[in-house]
């Protein structure tokens, strides 16, 4: 019986001769559904879907680590082929002399907000779609983003090509209902203020004050010491000595290729006082963070803040009085000027 991709994946991860041999079998294997779904993006170019292949398969070996399902490797590989691809194409219409317009970007007199509204969407759809079944999500990814037909689908998963119209009905009625819950109003927010209260809540002693963009509606968020005098930092301007961790933590975002499109505060946990949020990237993935981290990202990158709109309406008063944003950069300020 042959090696399932689980214990192929584990042996290629050891890095010797026995891994090697493991990863060249894991891409044979999955090559052939690999080039076609290149191929397909790349509107049959050859020669490009040959080199996003290629690309793809080198990308695997070095993030071999970081896959978290190792039995879903060939629609992980799959899915690396289909960004390199989309990649290769794009620039292959720039050097054409073509518009390059990536399809996360409004088009010339679009509204931006309607293209971080697209994002969101994206990001969304690719949280439900990883929460599905390991059947369901494999059927899904290749059938309507690898674009293999229903045949080829079941080939692939080795099951019958009707298990695999099952698989994608379960998968559409589950979508739809996550998707319809999940569908909350979300506004455009600002920071007002980041304020030292006076009073500990929740084991902390600042709070970061949101807007609402050309409204009234506030939402203060509790955060602790060092994130609201970093938070104060980015929004006064204060030149810091050396890169700090969310300078630091873009700067390896831009070194892999990627930058930040937007940050999402989604919910509350009542119960224990949390904020959860969502830090959106340029390719749709999106990161689980702290809300305090996802601010500090968010100024620095300098992209949108959006807040689900149900946060707003039930947020609690905004504490008054307190030091400032401004104040708490001038302290840091003073601090800097003493150490020289």
């Amino acid at each position: 019986m042959p090696a399932s991709d689980a214990d192929l994946v584990a042996a290629a991860l050891a890095r010797d001769a026995a891994g090697r041999a493991a990863f060249e079998t894991l891409v044979v294997r999955h090559h052939p559904m690999l080039s076609r779904a290149c191929l397909r993006a790349l509107d049959g170019d050859r020669a490009l879907a040959a080199d996003a292949a290629q690309d793809a398969v080198l990308q695997a070996l070095v993030g071999l680590g970081s896959l978290r399902e190792p039995g879903a490797f060939g629609p992980w590989l799959t899915g690396i082929g289909l960004r390199v691809a989309r990649r290769l194409g794009m620039r292959a219409r720039r050097d054409g002399g073509g518009d390059l317009v990536p399809d996360v970007v409004a088009p010339d007199g679009d509204d931006p907000a309607l293209a971080t509204e697209r994002r969101a969407t994206v990001a969304r759809v690719r949280a439900a779609v990883a929460a599905l079944p390991p059947g369901q999500r494999d059927a899904v990814f290749l059938y309507y983003l690898a674009g293999l037909s229903r045949a080829e689908v079941a080939e692939h998963l080795g099951t019958a090509e009707s298990a695999v119209r099952t698989r994608l009905h379960k998968a559409r009625a589950t979508l739809r209902a996550r998707l319809d819950e999940g569908s909350d109003v979300m506004v455009t927010v600002e920071i007002a203020d980041v304020r030292v209260t006076g009073e500990e809540r929740y084991s902390t002693t600042h709070v970061v004050v949101l807007q609402e963009r050309g409204g009234a509606r506030r939402l203060p968020i509790w955060i602790d010491t060092f994130d609201a005098v970093s938070l104060a930092a980015a929004l006064e301007d204060v030149d810091l000595p050396r890169p700090g961790t969310f300078a630091f933590a873009l700067a390896l975002l831009g070194a892999a290729g990627r930058s930040v499109a937007g940050v999402t505060i989604e919910r509350l946990d009542a119960d224990a006082g949390v904020f959860y949020a969502v830090v959106e990237l340029d390719d749709g993935a999106t990161l689980d963070a702290r809300p305090s981290d996802a601010l500090n990202v968010a100024v620095r990158a300098g992209v949108t803040i959006r807040v689900a709109e149900a946060l707003l309406d039930g947020a609690e008063p905004v504490p008054e009085g307190g030091r400032g944003a401004l104040e708490l950069a001038e302290a840091l300020r003073e601090r800097l000027a003493q150490a020289g």
